[in-house]
């Protein structure tokens, strides 16, 4: 199976991928595409990647967690859509020592160990930090920007500092970035 993730990032798509998504939902289940309601998912697998973090996968976990979850047959899908915009972390514990959402590779690679025979792929769009750090920092009960940064120089926060991070700690994750500010100009393909 492949399971795929949409993580965000924060302040970027506002949920228009997933709402278009869920226009065509009965369609995709046909095809044998899970796309079970958020509701459903994201407490639990925020909950699940938590518990992996302490102890290891048992051999029932994965089918569990997909019962759990999806309102069809799980044996019936090749391929599961989940949308979680606070994998990685809430908005206001998105920076730490100057990294941006620095648990994000170990969340991946334990996410990993529940899926450990599927094909894991992170969808992830990020946006220009000149407008991402404000409109995260908005989202934020953080009354200090510099608070919110964790004492950070914006200058030094990178992307490709995240990117990085997941490919060392989940290294059979495929990754597909691409910037929100191009969003209109590949929705299509985004979509598809």
């Amino acid at each position: 199976m492949q399971v795929i993730l949409h993580a965000g990032a924060h302040c970027t798509h506002d949920g228009r991928l997933l709402k278009t998504l869920f226009k065509s939902r009965a369609s995709f289940q046909e095809r044998g595409i899970g796309l079970p309601r958020p509701r459903h998912y994201r407490q639990l697998l925020s909950a699940t990647v938590k518990a992996l973090a302490k102890r290891s996968a048992g051999p029932d976990s994965r089918m569990a967690f997909l019962d759990a979850i999806m309102d069809v047959d799980a044996t019936e899908v090749d391929r599961l859509i989940l949308h979680s915009e606070n994998f990685f972390c809430v908005p206001k514990l998105g920076f730490h020592k100057g990294r941006i959402y620095p648990q994000a590779g170990s969340r991946l690679s334990y996410l990993t160990h529940l899926f450990p025979d599927d094909e894991v792929e992170l969808f992830i769009g990020i946006r220009n930090p000149a407008t991402h750090l404000p409109s995260m920092y908005a989202a934020t009960p953080h009354t200090q920007f510099i608070d919110f940064l964790d004492g950070a120089d914006p200058h030094d926060i990178y992307w490709s500092d995240l990117i990085t991070s997941i490919r060392q700690e989940a290294p059979n994750v495929q990754v597909t970035v691409w910037c929100n500010e191009d969003t209109p100009m590949i929705w299509g393909e985004l979509v598809r």
